[in-house]
């Protein structure tokens, strides 16, 4: 079987997926030794969607769905509450809209993968 990021049941809706969104430094910069895999993303203002689509079908449409920036803003958690999805492999990726309009994408280095096993 595949590695997947994520696993989830068909028509399961928890539990709910909670992330840290960060922002890559480069190993030169001075925050570097205290933020080794990353700063924690400013989520003051923002919002955060998760964006989804068939792995298998490019052509498929993509959904967006509202995520919620949970406890301090400064310190990059979100949380999203699955609806119930049907059994398949989903590319995913949040995207967050700063107060500013700015838009940045995370995980910024790939797509992660959300297994949904379908029942027997």
């Amino acid at each position: 079987m595949a590695d997947y990021d994520f696993h989830l049941g068909q028509g399961d809706t928890g539990p709910s997926l909670r992330i840290q969104l960060l922002v890559p430094i480069a190993a030169d910069d001075p925050l570097y030794d205290q933020y080794p895999n990353g700063k924690p993303a400013d989520l003051t203002g923002a919002t955060v969607v998760l964006l989804m689509r068939l792995a298998d079908d490019i052509d498929a449409p993509q959904t967006s769905t509202s995520a919620t920036v949970v406890d301090d803003p400064l310190d990059g958690w979100v949380q999203f509450d699955w609806t119930g999805y049907s059994g398949q492999v989903y590319n995913c990726r949040f995207k967050v809209t700063q107060n500013n309009g700015k838009k940045l994408s995370f995980l910024n280095d790939r797509l992660f993968t959300l297994y949904v096993s379908p029942d027997p």
